[in-house]
């Protein structure tokens, strides 16, 4: 029952991946994480990331931060705030920066006796810095769906293989003018393997759609490769 449902993720993600345009560029994009955490109460941890940002279709490059403090209120819920910093380089260069703080709600919901939808809302405000920027802030609104999918267990306990699928909307307000518009959808496809309780390594393929306020002009497709370890110190 569990993969029953959680393939309709995948469904949804490969009906949004047939969809082409003429209009769309394509782009290829390599990223490299690495995920730490720290139990600092009963309910409260801390969880820290860096990231490496490549694009192989141009000479581009980003540094990423993160930080990042969850409050589990109880097995179903969870707040958390944090920010990530971004670097951007072109052709070796440091052209400019983005701070992002935000603010998170994720909800656990079971579907059945193993299977697990989570939702994440997540509101950020994004600080551009540099010069010859078109915008120097706005605000985006996250909504994702995943769940995880073991392979070889029952349950996701040491030693298992497991499938990973998602799917975000991002929803952005630019300005006054052009108001609230769908400025990114997201399809992912990911595997990981639980080596045990404090160690997981993940493979993803990202698909993602990009417009801007008029959902035409400089519409975007980037397939992203994504490798991330994830390493939990409790």
């Amino acid at each position: 029952m569990s993969i029953c449902r959680s393939g309709l993720i995948i469904l949804l993600g490969l009906i949004f991946l047939t969809q082409k345009s003429a209009k769309a560029q394509n782009g290829q994009e390599q990223r490299a994480y690495y995920f730490n955490s720290q139990k600092l109460s009963e309910q409260l941890f801390a969880e820290t990331a860096l990231g490496m940002h490549n694009r192989t279709t141009a000479d581009w490059s980003r540094l990423e931060l993160r930080g990042t403090l969850h409050y589990r209120i109880n097995h179903q819920l969870r707040i958390s705030s944090g920010w990530r910093s971004n670097f951007i380089f072109s052709t070796g260069r440091y052209q400019h920066s983005e701070l992002r703080p935000f603010q998170a709600i994720m909800v656990h919901a079971p579907f059945s006796e193993q299977g697990i939808f989570d939702h994440r809302l997540m509101l950020e405000e994004r600080f551009f810095i540099g010069d010859n920027l078109e915008d120097h802030f706005n605000l985006r609104l996250r909504h994702r769906l995943e769940t995880k999918i073991p392979i070889n267990n029952k349950h996701l306990i040491d030693n298992t293989f497991y499938l990973r699928p998602m799917w975000e909307t991002y929803a952005t307000v630019a300005d006054r003018d052009n108001g609230l518009y769908i400025s990114n959808l997201k399809a992912t496809a990911g595997c990981g393997y639980k080596i045990n309780a404090g160690i997981s390594v993940e493979f993803r393929w990202e698909h993602v759609k990009s417009f801007n306020y008029n959902k035409e002009i400089n519409r975007s497709i980037n397939n992203i490769w994504r490798i991330q370890i994830i390493h939990r110190l409790w």
